[in-house]
């Protein structure tokens, strides 16, 4: 077997299959008689560079594995390192890893349901085929970890660093993602089903095909004000949505700026008050969307579908509609400026809600709108 020494003073490292622990040597004058006597067994001393215990059964292996995995620091010793520690596959239920060093750690596979890795660090570590639900990893450090595959469903990741964290075709459903940050994150195809994402950040992230059906955010902007950048609201800004399913949800004043939603589903999503400006949402279905008092200033939305959908009072600046299917959908109070006209060449309006003789009327009639006829009411006719 390999053996890759810890850089920190303090180490350890299992092997499984062998049922061995290795205790590197260390700085720390105490660590072997602390050592013997939380175990009650003796060190078998050899060659540099570690001591190591060997044990006859697995359940033995396990359970003084769980005691070295929660040894403590005397104050004045060196820090304790788990660094590269191989935990692959192990049964971690509910242990309280808190507050360590396990950064580049090993735990592909390991069963961690229930853990606490609150405040751990898990810099570069391989967590991927993981089970850790119910998994408690406040504040912990994630940064570039490898969480691909892993079943996060329902852990707290609350104030987590996730950014350039792998997290393909990960669980985090019904998980609480709130005030984390995942830039530049790699969530292609992971299941964030009714998570909370309150706060959170995906900036520059990777999430197509990503699941976030009824996924939502709590906090509400103080009134009067569209977006309030002190409330922290989630950010996808210049995230790659592309195919994702945002169906049914609940993001409102969400921060999506450049973001690339092609052929996304964002039906029923509740994006009021939401900054879409240039995002790129061209063939994505926006059927019965909430869009009131959206910024969508130079989004694309070419061959989009708008069925029903709500944009009352959204800012249309520059909007490109083109060959979009806005049928039925609710074009009240919108916002518009003279100098940025938006384009309708082959746009379809039926039954949409556009008033008379308005701006944004005249505009649809010169652009080349399909179904908005003049007339005396608000209801455009096919």
């Amino acid at each position: 077997m390999t053996i890759i020494k810890p850089q920190l003073p303090v180490g350890f490292h299992s092997n499984r299959e062998t049922r061995e622990v290795y205790l590197w040597p260390t700085q720390n004058p105490h660590m072997p008689e602390l050592v013997e006597q939380k175990l009650g067994r003796k060190l078998n001393n050899k060659e540099e560079p570690y001591d190591s215990i060997q044990y006859p059964t697995t359940e033995e292996y396990k359970k003084d594995l769980q005691t070295l995995l929660n040894l403590p620091n005397n104050q004045g010793d060196p820090e304790i390192s788990y660094m590269g520690i191989n935990l692959k596959n192990e049964d971690l239920r509910d242990v309280d890893l808190s507050g360590k060093n396990f950064r580049e750690a090993n735990f592909r596979g390991a069963n961690l349901k229930g853990a606490d890795l609150s405040e751990t660090d898990l810099t570069g570590a391989n967590l991927s085929q993981a089970n850790a639900t119910e998994a408690d990893f406040t504040e912990a450090v994630l940064a570039g970890a490898n969480l691909s595959g892993a079943n996060l469903s329902e852990a707290d990741l609350s104030l987590a660093m996730l950014n350039y964290a792998k997290l393909r075709n990960a669980n985090l459903e019904e998980a609480n993602l709130t005030d984390a940050d995942l830039g530049n994150a790699t969530l292609t195809t992971a299941n964030l089903s009714s998570a909370n994402l309150t706060g959170t950040s995906f900036e520059k992230a990777n999430l197509m095909g990503a699941n976030l059906e009824s996924v939502y955010a709590e906090r509400i902007p103080t009134e009067g004000s569209k977006i309030n950048f002190d409330e922290k609201p989630v950010d996808f800004t210049r995230a790659n949505l592309n195919g994702a399913n945002f169906s049914k949800a609940s993001l409102p004043n969400g921060l999506f700026f450049k973001a690339f939603f092609k052929r996304a589903n964002l039906t029923e999503a509740d994006l009021s008050g939401a900054w879409v400006e240039e995002a790129n949402l061209k063939k994505a279905n926006l059927d019965r969307t909430n869009l009131t008092g959206a910024n969508l200033t130079s989004a694309r939305l070419q061959f989009a579908k708008l069925h029903n959908t709500d944009l009352t009072e959204a800012e249309l600046v520059g909007t490109n509609f083109d060959s979009a299917d806005a049928t039925g959908a609710n074009f009240s109070n919108v916002q518009l400026a003279p100098a940025l006209v938006n384009f309708w060449k082959g746009c379809k309006i039926p039954n949409a809600v556009v008033e008379v003789n308005s701006p944004l009327h005249r505009e649809m009639l010169n652009g080349g709108a399909e179904g908005l006829v003049k007339g005396e009411t608000q209801k455009a006719d096919s």
